[in-house]
């Protein structure tokens, strides 16, 4: 048992978090700036020989992150035949990396991280570690056979 309140907690904790000041502005530009060119990736490297029948969009989105609050970004969707795989940008305070890109597909979901030492890469796995391989046309083709339809 501990002598604390609740409200005494959380106090300490609007004390703790207000004594960190940080340039929030520059790191969501970055982190934007990191998102479109993991998209210029995507449909110029990945995409560009796919033919008629996929296309692409950007609609904009917000991404709202705890403790950092609402900025404006893009996210891609990507239109092959009848199916949608949609990225959307879900921040970069991200505990192991340096920024996070939910993929969705008709059958599941998939995530691409930031990695701390640059370069985006997909997440395998999270359980019992967390296993990230690079970016490749392989990948990302291993990606989308398990978010789409078969």
């Amino acid at each position: 048992m501990t002598d604390i309140t609740l409200s005494d907690f959380f106090k300490q904790k609007v004390a703790k978090s207000a004594r960190v000041p940080r340039n929030w502005t520059a790191k969501k530009k970055q982190f934007v700036k990191e998102v479109e060119a993991l998209y210029e990736v995507i449909v110029r490297k990945y995409l560009g020989d796919a033919g008629a029948g996929v296309t692409v969009e950007y609609v904009d989105t917000t991404v709202d992150e705890a403790t950092i609050g609402e900025y404006p970004a893009r996210a891609m969707v990507v239109r092959v035949g009848d199916e949608r795989i949609v990225f959307t940008p879900k921040g970069f305070s991200v505990y192991g990396a340096s920024g996070r890109v939910d993929v969705r597909g008709d059958r599941g979901d998939g995530v691409l991280v930031l990695r701390p030492a640059g370069g985006w890469g997909i997440v395998q796995g999270m359980t019992p570690t967390l296993r990230v391989v690079p970016l490749s046309g392989g990948t990302l083709l291993d990606l989308l056979r398990d978010i789409m339809r078969p």
